[in-house]
């Protein structure tokens, strides 16, 4: 009799097991069906996504390559800048400086070639003067 019961609690087992896979309706087949179209296209969303991420990145690692080597250049480039200016400041106080100079010695000259030209001036009406005596003392 034990083994009658353990028989038919099998047996019932399988019969409450085999009704509870009982197939799926239509209109649960058709929503697998949608569910796994989705899950397709979500797949090659994430595909194309991924690929998409990839070339930004690799685009995003060059402009950022390229954005180091400008400020480089920019730098390059200010501190040339900065090199000239103090150059022109040099050139144009030294410049400045021997014009100055120069000016200065012409107003020397300037002054040297009054008084020269005075005494000569001078000099001449005494000559003058002097000749002038000569020919009426011999005249």
């Amino acid at each position: 009799m034990r083994n009658f019961a353990s028989i038919l609690t099998f047996v019932i087992a399988i019969v409450v097991f085999a009704s509870s896979c009982a197939t799926l309706n239509t209109q649960d087949t058709k929503l697998v069906d949608q569910l796994k179209a989705e899950n397709r296209v979500c797949s090659q969303n994430l595909n194309l996504f991924m690929r998409e991420n990839d070339v930004l990145k690799a685009e995003n690692a060059k402009y950022k390559k390229e954005n180091v080597n400008l400020q480089s250049r920019n730098n390059l480039l200010q501190s040339d800048l900065n090199a000239l200016q103090t150059k022109y400041k040099n050139d144009i106080t030294m410049w400045n400086q021997r014009y100055d100079s120069l000016q200065q010695k012409y107003d020397v000259f300037v002054k040297q070639s009054d008084v020269k030209l005075q005494e000569l001036d001078q000099r001449n009406k005494e000559l003058e003067k002097k000749m002038a005596d000569e020919i009426a003392r011999l005249n």
